[in-house]
């Protein structure tokens, strides 16, 4: 692995936030994140404003793509440069953050926009720049040369910091909880696994709640007892029976007073959503397949005196033949044939009892393949022949 890629890694891996090489023309090079074609455009359009701004470009030079959102640029000794970012200062809300995501068509999962002190975040360009081209700088050679660029000061910071750390902590976890639970109410299982919260955003999510312990086990335990439920109200929500939910409930809660350690409870916190996303998605499966078995069984009554296929049924159901007959089976206990003779020989006992019609006439009717055929099937169903039966239920029309 060549030495920018080791930075770019690093940097990503311990800050959360992204490098990437732009060559002399503008294109995008290499990167610790995919680029898209909006990113592309704006890390194009940074690469040329450093060059034509900066004076020294082996100093960082600091830009805001939005209010609070900042990239930092240098230049290597080959005349390529490297851009890092997006980084959010102090004041970075998370209104801004959606609006640069949306913007820029970033998902919300790649470009989470980490958040420091202004003196911070100077002090990680300097670590950068020495990462990538070996200069030792020092936070006034990067302010110096930034006059007028940032658009946050130390004064600031220290007015609203205990402002921005209770609205953001609320914030964050208000926002991770929201959208967890909506998946949950959906049965979205591919958004809820795409989105996994990782164990410091969980950590970070319980942390907005509010403390009601004097030790973090305790704290994380009633966190955990408060996501099961969460989880529960809005399985219910997506349709789930109650009973089911609260059996399930019950079950995470009994793990968790047997959890000794904060890892463990983690593990069933994270389990918990996946678990009740599941039912409710299971739940609205049963009921597609419930209208899809009504919708079986409505076309072969009105199809009954007919000769048809299960292909033809399938077709007309726009579903596939196999996977039909299989569903059918799973959700009524009986195969599609077997459902389709039990009615035909329902009507022909129908037929036997209030129509004069010949075991003959009757079998063609309900479309068997001869009258030997019909009458096997039939005492296999009621104990008795078709003129067996005829005689002991004939309905005597007295007029």
């Amino acid at each position: 692995m060549d030495k920018i890629s080791y930075a770019f890694g690093q940097i990503e891996a311990v800050f959360d936030i992204a490098g990437f090489l732009v060559g002399t023309d503008g294109t995008v090079l290499k990167g610790s994140r995919n680029a898209n074609e909006y990113l592309s455009r704006l890390l194009t359009d940074l690469q040329r404003r450093f060059n034509n701004e900066t004076k020294d470009q082996h100093i960082p030079g600091i830009y805001s793509a939005e209010k609070n959102v900042y990239f930092w640029c240098f230049a290597l000794e080959d005349g390529n440069t490297c851009i890092f970012g997006p980084a959010g200062g102090e004041f970075l809300t998370s209104v801004q953050m959606d609006a640069f995501r949306h913007h820029y068509h970033l998902g919300e999962k790649n470009f989470l926009i980490p958040r420091f002190p202004i003196l911070k975040l100077i002090r990680l360009m300097c670590l950068s720049c020495y990462m990538m081209t070996g200069a030792k700088l020092d936070e006034d050679d990067v302010r110096k040369a930034n006059a007028g660029n940032m658009q946050v000061v130390e004064a600031d910071i220290v007015d609203y910091q205990l402002y921005r750390y209770n609205e953001d902590k609320t914030r964050q976890s208000y926002e991770a909880e929201r959208k967890w639970i909506s998946y949950i109410e959906e049965g979205n299982v591919e958004a809820l696994n795409k989105n996994t919260i990782s164990q410091k955003e969980l950590m970070r999510m319980y942390d907005g709640i509010g403390v009601m312990a004097d030790n973090d086990f305790k704290q994380m335990e009633y966190m955990v007892v408060s996501s099961v439920t969460l989880a529960t109200r809005a399985a219910i929500r997506g349709g789930v029976p109650p009973f089911i939910c609260y059996e399930i409930s019950d079950l995470f809660l009994q793990k968790t007073s047997k959890c000794k350690s904060v890892l463990e409870l983690l593990e069933i916190a994270a389990k918990a959503p996946e678990r009740f996303v599941m039912l409710v998605h299971e739940h609205q499966i049963q009921n597609r397949y419930g209208a899809i078995i009504e919708q079986c069984k409505d076309y072969i009554a009105r199809n009954l005196y007919k000769k048809f296929t299960i292909t033809d049924m399938a077709s007309v159901l726009a579903m596939n033949r196999t996977y039909l007959s299989q569903m059918f089976s799973q959700q009524t206990g009986v195969t599609l044939q077997a459902y389709i003779r039990r009615e035909r020989l329902k009507a022909a006992a129908n037929l036997l009892k209030y129509s004069s019609e010949t075991v003959g006439q009757i079998a063609e009717y309900m479309q068997f393949s001869s009258p030997g055929r019909f009458c096997g099937y039939f005492k296999e169903v009621y104990q008795m022949t078709p003129l067996e039966y005829r005689n002991k239920y004939k309905v005597i029309d007295f007029m």
